[in-house]
């Protein structure tokens, strides 16, 4: 399985070979590395024990492909959106739908949650269609029409209608990244249009970053200070918040066109990102070398994510083969 770092391996604990029967498109673990969820282009999303590998629940909901997901910080709720446009809030414990979030004109493909269950902020963002590209389609005779994409913000008390709407995008939006902290909630968005934007919501300001090239996922540090992305020239950039500043470039993804899973380990001294090939490569933060790359999967991996419960490290991998595997860091 190669190195991690020259004090760790990773190994795998608990294959699971069909997960679903269908491509997983999104999977996460919870922040004590305890439970895992993933969902997949059959409509189907599942709950799972890390430590043992077996299917705790299965939500309903969704009878077709979901492409987003996510679980609240206080593993009470877990939010969901795929092709068919519509988010579904769901209660952990009970698995029922506790709101549907409607008003996307496209696919979702990225859901955030900030706060606890009172009170709770959903995001949501991916495919649209904006009135005045249609228009200019429509006159211009062409063969094909882009997206524009707006992000989404909705209290789930109440989500009839967004409590406010971003649609600075100019094409699809790929991911976001919320994080709350001491000065409010820090909100950052990645998108086809290549550019990493960072809102700040209390003070209405946004910050661009314009990196030319199409990003397919986004995620921060552990202490919040940068923003890992997943572009489309099978390279990672490490870039800083407060400047703007590319701190790192991590090459040879082999992502290819394909939209892979990536994280920040726990710790921020590795990152991991899974590859067109079914390989997960990781890199060390600082130096940008490559340390590991593990054969995990027999296609594109499209779901990464590392948490430490004690003294246990816990890798999670899912991919386009409805494979999902857990991973072992041991000394």
């Amino acid at each position: 399985t190669g190195r991690f770092h020259s004090m760790f391996d990773f190994v795998p604990s608990k294959p699971i070979a069909q997960a679903h029967r269908a491509a997983i498109l999104s999977a996460t673990l919870t922040s004590d590395a305890r439970f895992a969820l993933s969902a997949s282009a059959d409509g189907t999303m599942r709950l799972w024990s890390a430590r043992s590998g077996t299917t705790l629940a299965e939500f309903e909901g969704h009878s077709r492909a979901v492409h987003a997901l996510c679980v609240s910080s206080d593993r009470a709720t877990v939010l969901s959106g795929g092709v068919e446009r519509a988010a579904l809030l769901h209660d952990v414990a009970s698995q029922k739908v506790l709101r549907r979030i409607a008003g996307h004109r496209g696919t979702l493909q990225c859901a955030a949650l900030a706060g606890e269950t009172v009170g709770q902020l959903a995001f949501l963002g991916g495919d649209d269609w904006c009135d005045s590209i249609v228009i200019a389609f429509l006159r211009s005779g062409a063969n094909h029409v882009g997206y524009c994409s707006a992000l989404r913000i909705y209290d789930c008390r109440s989500p009839r209608v967004p409590v406010q709407t971003l649609s600075e995008a100019r094409d699809s939006l790929t991911a976001v990244s919320v994080d709350n902290g001491d000065h409010g909630v820090a909100l950052r968005t990645a998108s086809v249009d290549g550019t990493l934007r960072a809102y700040d919501l209390r003070s209405g300001m946004l910050h661009e970053d314009a990196l030319g090239v199409p990003l397919s996922a986004l995620t921060a540090t552990r202490d919040g200070q940068c923003a890992l992305l997943a572009c489309a020239d099978d390279s990672l950039r490490l870039l800083e918040h407060a400047s703007g500043a590319l701190l790192q470039h991590y090459g040879g993804t082999e992502s290819g066109s394909a939209r892979v899973g990536l994280c920040v380990l726990p710790g921020d001294s590795f990152v991991a990102a899974g590859s067109a090939t079914g390989a997960v490569h990781l890199w060390d933060l600082v130096e940008g070398t490559r340390t590991t790359r593990l054969a995990a999967h027999s296609r594109a991996v499209t779901a990464v994510a590392c948490e430490r419960d004690g003294a246990q490290t816990t890798l999670l991998t899912a991919a386009a083969d409805g494979a999902l595997a857990f991973w072992t860091a041991r000394r």
